[in-house]
Order: structure tokens, then sequence, then C-alpha cells
């Protein structure tokens, strides 16, 4: 356990990107107090590039119709924090690029997705 302990006490001495990094991926957005929908804080690093330090984690824009909500969004992060995973880079790849995905609303939406899936909980 002092191990453990140690171990944490040392990631509290150590910089935001020298942990989670996502590779060299640029980012779009601006500060906030200049109207900026997409918030992004920036600092300057030595080798002459930005460093985001703060910003959009999760977008979503839904809009209304006759026949209901219609939204996209993006997990600017994406949804994995395990590197070797499909799923740690792909979204934060599409808001590289402003592609945001549809986001299922009705039952029929909802069930019409490959990947869906019922798991049911017991206590």
């Amino acid at each position: 356990m002092l191990a453990s302990s140690a171990e944490v006490g040392k990631l509290g001495q150590t910089r935001w990107g020298d942990i989670q990094v996502s590779g060299q991926t640029p980012i779009h957005g601006g500060p906030q107090e200049l109207g900026i929908y997409n918030a992004m804080q920036t600092v300057p690093r030595a080798d002459g590039k930005r460093e985001v330090v703060s910003g959009t984690s999760y977008l979503q824009i839904v809009t209304f119709d006759d026949k209901g909500p219609n939204a996209l969004g993006v997990l600017a992060f994406s949804e994995s924090s395990n590197p070797m995973s499909a799923y740690s880079k792909d979204q934060t790849q599409a808001f590289s690029e402003k592609k945001l995905r549809p986001l299922p609303f009705t039952e029929a939406q909802i069930k019409a997705d490959p990947h869906y899936q019922i798991h049911t909980v017991k206590e």
C-alpha cells in the first residue's frame, strides 16, 4: 500500500499532457471571451506549438422538427483511456475533423443501432 501511495504522490507532480497523450491531433476552437461556441484554452509550448489545457469535452447539437429531436454529438477525448483500444482516439479524431455522430433518441432509432444490446442487471 505504501508503494501505491508513493506512486500516486508522484502523479501530483506530473503535468497533464505527460500522462494523457492522444498524439499530435489538431484541435479547433478558441477563447470563450471571443464568443466562440467551441471554447478551447491553450498555452504556448517551447517548441512553438500550443498545448490545449482546457476546453470542450462533449459537444452536442440538437435541433427539433415535426419528427422530434435530431441530435449530433461527439466525446472529444474518446471513450477509452486504454491506448490499445479502438475507442481510445476515434472520437478525438472525429472531433478534430468536425464530424459529429448521430445520437439516437426514439426507441426505434436506438434499437436500429447494430451494437444495440439489452443487459439485465439483478441485485
